[in-house]
């Protein structure tokens, strides 16, 4: 089945009365978000294509670590394939730096004007402060669970030694 299921648009194709929708089966990471959605007409050739030809480049997914998976490229192609009543072939990203990702596989083929890459790069910039501060209080928690677990040792360590005596461990 096609992803989506929410409220779209009304048009007709000339073949059945469709409804385009801008939702998806996955969240859409913010690095898609950046580049605008196909008009109307735009979608409508984009479907009709896939259905004569084929989806050839897959909707990319990615584990995000918070959301689970989300799409990362691809729903321009996403929205067609439901349009065409086609199921979504998608892959799965598995590197380390998604945004990249997803501005590389979208800037040049775009056709941005100078202002639009100007625009483009500030989002950017925005994002990666974000996965940066993200990434920092993520650290923050892993150290303060590693700083737990050392003094949950401790605790065990001192209730077995109240309990069975003191062990014989030699130093260093």
């Amino acid at each position: 089945m096609p992803p989506g299921a929410g409220d779209g648009s009304r048009f007709d194709t000339g073949r059945q009365d469709v409804t385009t929708d801008t939702t998806f089966a996955w969240p859409v990471h913010p690095a898609a978000e950046l580049f605008p959605l196909l008009g109307d007409d735009e979608l409508r050739e984009l479907a009709d294509d896939i259905r004569s030809h084929g989806l050839h480049e897959p909707v990319w997914l990615w584990d995000d670590p918070d959301r689970g998976t989300v799409l990362l490229d691809g729903r321009n192609r996403a929205r067609a394939c439901q349009l065409a009543d086609i199921e979504v072939r998608t892959r799965r990203y598995d590197g380390d730096d998604p945004i990249a990702f997803s501005i590389s596989a979208n800037e040049k083929r775009r056709h941005l004007t100078a202002g639009q890459r100007d625009f483009l790069a500030l989002e950017v910039e925005k994002l990666y402060a974000a996965e940066a501060a993200r990434r920092r209080s993520a650290g923050a928690r892993s150290a303060a669970r590693r700083k737990a677990s050392s003094l949950l040792a401790q605790i065990c360590a001192v209730r077995i030694a109240v309990k069975c005596g003191p062990m014989n461990v030699p130093r260093r």
